[in-house]
């Protein structure tokens, strides 16, 4: 099988090696596609002592299982599914544990199957746990942060506002259900939250951006006693927070990662019936594909993000 390894900073090679053999609970599948996760764009572009090459990257898999385990009775040949993959998405086949995939509803395209990701935005929706009356503000409207508009938005909040840099993203945080959308860079940013709110400042902050920026406006936005949600994924060097800030605020800090894999699994599947019933959309965040030969150009582009970009994906 064909299989991309990244052998130094920036640059996979396409590689031919045994296709693997699922054990007992896992599951060979024929990957149709794979997405590019954030996470791996820093380990494709940044030098890092840390890596040992050759890497196997890829963990947003959708595709048809191929073969099953000696102990697996839940799937069977020719299942189209969604799956959680530790490493080794990009390729022509992989293997993963039967636990950490599902079966893709009758309606769902494989296409549209950014199992992972939707997992993401539901586990952080639920950990998040909006009431009737909370106002939730938003930071940083990229494919993740659409995905969690969404799961917001079915949990009926009073408002979510979304802000983002980009005048692009915030009308994208419109069309995915937000109730408004303003830029960073608006003058008085927060006194137009404000006025949006009926004069009360935001109950819920979700920093939804990786970076330092995003992270201290929302300790600046959210209101004393409110809860600020860390969902953008952060690499680089160390954060820096305004303790003195948080501390007299007395907020809530939710880390709304998830690292168990079976509560992934789960949220994941959670997020494949609401893509289903049409009450979650994936049908323009896809905004780029690239064949398994052109992964370079794929994680380039990825890192640019172009007018235009929301997420690209790998299609064999």
């Amino acid at each position: 099988m064909k299989i991309a390894q990244l052998t130094e900073q920036r640059s996979f090679i396409i590689e031919d090696l045994p296709t693997p053999t699922p054990g007992p609970r896992q599951i060979l599948i024929r990957v149709n596609m794979c997405g590019i996760c954030t996470g791996e764009l820093h380990v494709w572009d940044e030098a890092q002592l840390s890596h040992v090459y050759p890497l196997s990257l890829g963990h947003e898999v959708a595709g048809v299982v191929e073969a099953v385990g000696s102990a697996v009775t839940e799937f069977a040949a020719g299942d189209r599914v969604a799956a959680i993959n530790q490493r080794a998405g990009f390729a022509e086949h992989c293997v993963v544990d039967a636990d950490h995939a599902a079966v893709l509803p009758d309606n769902l395209e494989t296409g549209a199957a950014l199992g992972e990701p939707i997992a993401c935005a539901v586990n952080a929706a639920r950990r998040i746990r909006p009431g009737f009356q909370d106002t939730i503000v938003i930071v940083g409207c990229g494919c993740m942060g659409l995905l969690l508009i969404q799961c917001l938005k079915a949990q009926g909040p009073k408002k979510v506002i979304a802000v983002d840099l980009r005048e692009e993203a915030a009308a994208q945080a419109l069309k995915y259900g937000a109730d408004a959308a303003l830029l960073v860079g608006h003058d008085h940013l927060q006194t137009k939250i404000l006025e949006l709110n009926g004069g009360q400042e935001p109950d819920i902050l979700v920093e939804a951006t990786g970076f330092q920026a995003g992270l201290t406006l929302c300790g600046e936005l959210v209101k004393v006693r409110g809860k600020l949600v860390i969902y953008g994924y952060h690499q680089g060097p160390p954060r820096l927070v305004n303790m003195q800030l948080w501390n007299w605020k007395g907020l809530d800090v939710i880390n709304a990662h998830e690292r168990d894999p079976l509560v992934y699994a789960a949220g994941m599947k959670i997020g494949l019936d609401l893509l289903a019933s049409g009450k979650l959309r994936t049908d323009e965040l896809i905004t780029h594909r690239f064949s398994l030969d052109q992964i370079n150009d794929a994680f380039r582009l990825s890192c640019q993000k172009p007018a235009g970009y929301i997420k690209s994906v790998i299609i064999m």
